[in-house]
């Protein structure tokens, strides 16, 4: 960033700076505008850079801000080690009550169901389909994992924790059902590694799972913050920011690193794939114009910027809000996976998906399906 006299800046050269970086084309509706380069900006730059969120270097002639990348493994234990100093909080990149939930009458030689839960959720958002197995009488056991922290450390976990879980139990046979970004979960523990094949594992159900990413996690950091971080770090409740500091979010951007390393790997042979599909949105179609026109009347009467304005109608115009192309949360062309054994399409919007609505959840729709399908693959065994 360019500096005047060692103390100025201009707004557009800041912004002209960030396009060229980032490759953005963000334009400015204000007039360019000089700003000093106070001594309260120093401060703030040192201390953001004591916490680890980025790097600078004061030249006489510009500023140079080096932000961390937020994919980096290295970059967010950094970051995990520096805020926890900080805020005097432990921030292992594993809390010790996360992990497998056995049932205390937990039976090796049964056939199970491990549940996996999804983005900001935990496993008594689980119990839906935990009462479900019970009615079916299949033994069910669930995974809980920091649900907002990275994606590829609790997919290592899952699957140290089952490898163990076999080794002690040759006759452990197990299928995976994961909602949401659990599937995702799951597919980093079955496809990351290379050096043994879970044999113990014979079907992965993905509910809802987004693939591909999901257009809405762009803004889960930001409702993170506003709506949790700051209230329990007030009232003196830490629990939170054990649960991740959004890397999750970061992860589920379609293109993100983790996605791009993830459907680059290929299959574990052996393991069948079913994917469960919701298409009924939010939003219908025409409900989408009608809300976008009172939208850009408001933005008029406001002057809201060009930048915010195109954000709030890309979120708006995504398939995953858009009843007929997403449930929701995940864009139907999302949650399909190439390859996988199965894939049914039902009309329940995300939350349904994991809720099975209705007086007697093992007989709805998507788990009456999920016990049909793990019942044929058992019988082609």
């Amino acid at each position: 960033m360019p500096l005047r006299g060692g103390r100025f800046y201009s707004s557009h050269d800041v912004l002209a700076e960030a396009n060229q970086k980032l490759g953005t084309d963000h334009q400015l509706d204000t007039a360019d505008r000089v700003c000093e380069l106070s001594v309260a900006d120093r401060a703030a730059l040192a201390a953001a850079k004591a916490a680890g969120f980025l790097d600078f270097e004061l030249l006489d002639d510009r500023l140079v801000l080096r932000l961390p990348n937020r994919e980096s493994d290295d970059a967010r234990r950094r970051h995990r080690r520096r805020l926890g100093s900080l805020l005097g909080i432990d921030l292992n990149e594993w809390p010790r009550d996360k992990g497998l939930h056995l049932t205390s009458d937990f039976d090796p030689g049964r056939r199970t169901i491990v549940l996996v839960h999804g983005l900001e959720s935990n496993v008594d958002k689980l119990r839906r389909y935990v009462d479900s197995c019970r009615a079916r009488d299949i033994q069910a056991i669930a995974f809980d994992y920091p649900n907002d922290g990275p994606l590829a450390w609790s997919g290592d976990r899952l699957r140290s924790s089952l490898d163990k879980l076999a080794d002690q139990h040759p006759t452990f046979r197990a299928a995976i059902v994961a909602h949401s970004m659990g599937g995702l979960v799951a597919r980093h523990c079955l496809e990351a590694a290379e050096d043994r094949q879970p044999k113990y594992v014979t079907d992965l159900f993905l509910v809802g799972t987004p693939n591909h990413g999901s257009a809405l996690a762009r803004g889960g950091d930001v409702v993170e913050l506003a709506g949790e971080v700051i209230p329990g770090l007030w009232n003196g409740k830490r629990s939170t920011l054990r649960d991740g500091l959004g890397e999750a979010s970061d992860d589920l951007h379609p293109g993100s690193l983790f996605l791009r390393r993830l459907n680059a790997r290929p299959r574990p042979a052996g393991v069948r794939y079913h994917s469960a599909i919701g298409r009924k949105g939010f939003l219908r179609d025409e409900q989408v114009r009608d809300v976008e026109r009172e939208l850009q009347d408001i933005f008029d009467r406001r002057s809201v910027a060009a930048e915010t304005r195109s954000h709030v109608l890309q979120m708006l115009r995504s398939d995953e809000l858009r009843t007929g192309r997403g449930d929701g949360v995940v864009a139907v062309a999302s949650a399909r996976l190439q390859g996988a054994a199965s894939e049914r399409v039902f009309d329940v919007n995300h939350l349904e998906l994991l809720s099975l609505p209705g007086a007697r959840p093992e007989e709805h729709e998507v788990f009456r399906w999920i016990v049909a399908t793990l019942a044929t693959s058992t019988a082609e065994e």
